[in-house]
């Protein structure tokens, strides 16, 4: 059994917000009381317990958030969090001399049982308290004292936050020792002078990223975020709506008409066409990894290193350079302007007997690659508006190049029209 301490007593607020987020702040005690299942009572003195401040700006104004994250196994954590109001001199008080010490006390009652878990703060932990409160209170000053509703800001934060999301990593500071050992393992079957050219490598990108270090991190702290949500939502909406484009489209589609000029909509417009030859270049690029093949760090090219350094000492980057850098990325430079137009002379040759849609049947048995774009799908499996789109996809082409090579258009058929036959 692990071993039990009276600890603080626990007031009526107290128990409230147990109840309420399974965390409340003493703030008389300076400790945080943390429930805790009876049935784990062995395990409180084992689990790990991870923690993450922060603070979150709503509409009826700034709270500060302290949330732990607390695993007996590493599959299945148990969330608790507690909300500082920071209009109180008291919460201040506590949280500027926590980003002096880095000391956290904290406290799982079990029952009737209370285990201490006393928690040592990073040091970035502490350089950033400070930095949150002074963010958390110049938001406080644009709300009148009248105007500011804690109990409202709670509310809003139960309802749009996430608390697991805030512990999304690679590598905690509770699990840094085991990582640490596995290093030192492994390098001991690197020889010396490679252990030596690392560091030194390692130590030249410390000092480049000191010299950026504020602007690294408004990188980290303001881009990321939004960048890796932005990159969930996407994955979410594949999840959602991997079968159903057509609801994608409505969604997406009254999304972004709503938050959207009329203005913008029309610049937007273009978007989707020219973004066709980009994810067209990408997925040549992907196609030109040979398949299990061992990762192998390629030598920075030289064109490459010569125009980062130009930019980084503010000067320019001639055309010249600009066409050394493009095939580096796979683009080549010296084609003809335009695009190598499709050759659609079977198909002219096809409609001079068949129907547009017979045409487009044999079209698409033929061509792989427009196959795969229709999902792989034959001509009679689409529904009625996409073999519409891949006729009139098909005419287009053969106008365009019965209008190249000087051929008549509309093409005259040589059999018989029948009543079925589809117009020119």
């Amino acid at each position: 059994m692990p071993k039990t301490k009276h600890g603080p007593q626990i007031g009526k607020a107290e128990k409230q917000k147990l109840n309420r987020f399974g965390c409340a702040f003493d703030s008389r005690k300076g400790v945080f009381l943390i429930e805790w299942p009876s049935k784990w009572l062995r395990q409180a003195e084992t689990s790990t317990i991870v923690v993450r401040l922060f603070t979150q700006i709503l509409k009826a104004g700034p709270v500060f958030c302290v949330a732990f994250e607390i695993s007996r196994v590493r599959a299945l954590p148990e969330y608790r969090y507690s909300l500082l109001d920071l209009t109180k001199h008291e919460n201040k008080k506590y949280l500027s001399a926590l980003a002096q010490t880095g000391q956290m006390r904290t406290y799982l009652l079990a029952g009737t049982s209370r285990i201490e878990r006393p928690i040592r703060l990073l040091p970035y932990q502490c350089l950033r308290i400070a930095e949150l409160i002074t963010e958390a209170c110049d938001q406080l000053r644009r709300f009148e004292p009248s105007r500011y509703d804690f109990e409202g800001a709670v509310r809003d934060f139960e309802q749009s936050i996430r608390i697991p999301d805030v512990f999304e990593r690679v590598i905690s500071e509770v699990e840094l020792p085991k990582f640490l050992k596995a290093v030192r393992e492994s390098a001991a079957n690197a020889t010396i002078d490679n252990r030596a050219l690392a560091k030194r490598i390692v130590a030249e990108f410390v000092e480049v990223l000191s010299a950026h270090s504020s602007n690294i991190r408004t990188v980290l702290h303001e881009w990321f975020p939004v960048i890796r949500k932005a990159l969930q939502l996407s994955n979410d909406m594949f999840r959602l709506y991997a079968t159903d484009s057509d609801g994608f489209v409505e969604i997406l589609g009254d999304a972004i008409a709503s938050q959207i000029s009329t203005e913008d909509l029309n610049k937007l417009s273009s978007w989707p066409k020219n973004a066709a030859p980009v994810f067209n270049w990408l997925a040549q690029l992907g196609s030109l990894r040979p398949p299990e093949r061992a990762f192998v760090l390629p030598q920075m090219p030289r064109e490459l290193a010569e125009a980062l350094q130009r930019l980084a000492s503010g000067q320019g980057v001639s055309l010249n350079a600009v066409k050394n850098l493009l095939p580096l990325f796979g683009i080549p430079v010296g084609g003809q302007p335009g695009r190598q137009p499709k050759d659609y002379s079977r198909e002219y040759n096809l409609k001079a007997r068949l129907s547009w849609s017979q045409v487009a049947r044999i079209s698409l048995q033929e061509n792989a690659e427009l196959r795969e774009e229709f999902g792989d799908r034959d001509f009679d499996s689409l529904d009625l508006r996409q073999q519409e789109a891949l006729q009139n996809r098909i005419r287009a082409g053969v106008k365009s190049y019965a209008e190249r090579e000087g051929k008549p258009f509309p093409i005259k058929n040589e059999r018989l029209p029948s009543p079925d036959a589809e117009g020119e």
